[in-house]
């Protein structure tokens, strides 16, 4: 097992690289999203980059943590991403609705709820991320956090959001999750937008 000191290491590693990427800070990070966009729509996927850079994200983590290098991190974004999205090919994402993204869930998979989120909004890699959830709707902040920061099943929310006295069936849970996601990516590049411009 690799050190700890080395993990975390290699975590923040990890972290700058996909902040540079979000942030499209060189040619090289805009190349590589340019790359995943064109593949997305060369294999006609109904996903965005920001479901497969999610998902590479969720790998990039999982391999740091079981000690494995990433030695050049653009490049094994673009292999990672065209690896996922072959596999999205091969099992029918073409006209499916798109699958449930576990936004920045490895910094919640081992927290109390409430320590959760405020772990993942803390992370300095990510400031654009807590002023995009921060201007979302109250309903819409409590349905993410019970889908995509606690982990929970569409069924899970549902009788979650019963017990709260509001009754909603899963499929529409499932519904709501899904505009509230799309909601958080659209605020969330609005804030990147915002930075790029302000001097």
């Amino acid at each position: 097992m690799q050190p700890r000191s080395i993990v975390e290491t290699a975590e923040q590693q990890l972290n700058v690289a996909f902040g540079n990427l979000a942030q499209r800070s060189t040619n090289a990070e805009r190349a590589a999203l340019a790359f995943i966009y064109n593949k997305i729509k060369q294999f006609h996927l109904n996903c965005d980059i920001f479901d497969i850079v999610n998902e590479c994200y969720l790998r990039g983590l999982k391999q740091t943590q079981s000690g494995q290098e990433i030695k050049n991190h653009l490049a094994w974004i673009r292999q990672t991403a065209y690896n996922i999205i072959r596999e999205k090919s091969r099992y029918g994402y073409h006209k499916k609705e798109s699958s449930s993204s576990h936004f920045l869930e490895t910094y919640l998979s081992e927290n109390p709820l409430d320590d959760a989120i405020q772990t993942c909004l803390d992370q300095p890699e990510w400031p654009q991320l807590k002023k995009a959830f921060a201007e979302l709707s109250s309903e819409d902040q409590d349905i993410l956090k019970l889908r995509w920061f606690h982990n929970m099943s569409w069924q899970d929310v549902s009788q979650e959001l019963s017990k709260l006295g509001e009754s909603i069936s899963t499929s529409t849970a499932n519904k709501r999750g899904q505009r509230a996601l799309k909601r958080l990516r659209k605020q969330y590049y609005t804030q990147v937008e915002k930075e790029k411009i302000i001097p």
